[in-house]
């Protein structure tokens, strides 16, 4: 734990940049002090067919799902992090944003091997 989905457009992401966006994503990640580096899962999902305010526009949208513990500052802290990176690696896009949400720890199932 945590995990970040990074979603975008296919089309917005070619693959040098695809690498490079998680792992800033991953860094900015690193950087707030609220994580271990083993447990940070940073991944992309791009889209081909997509709709933003009635229209096919680039987007920006990461989903930061942690674990509780974080205080709603941090959470802020973080998400606005984040953003301000998408927004300087990305000016252009004119939708970005990004939503950190705490999981229900016990209703939380992971399985390793």
């Amino acid at each position: 734990m945590p995990h970040f989905i990074i979603e975008c457009p296919e089309t917005l992401m070619l693959p040098e940049m695809a690498e490079q966006l998680v792992e800033r994503v991953h860094q900015v990640a690193m950087n707030s002090g609220l994580f271990e580096e083993a447990n940070v899962k940073v991944r992309l999902k791009t889209y081909k067919h997509y709709k933003i305010a009635g229209k096919a526009q680039d987007f920006l949208h990461v989903f930061g799902y942690i674990m509780p513990g974080r205080t709603p500052e941090q959470q802020t802290d973080l998400s606005h992090s984040i953003g301000e990176l998408l927004t300087g690696v990305f000016p252009r896009v004119p939708v970005i944003t990004v939503n950190i949400d705490t999981l229900n720890k016990p209703a939380y199932f992971k399985r390793l091997i």
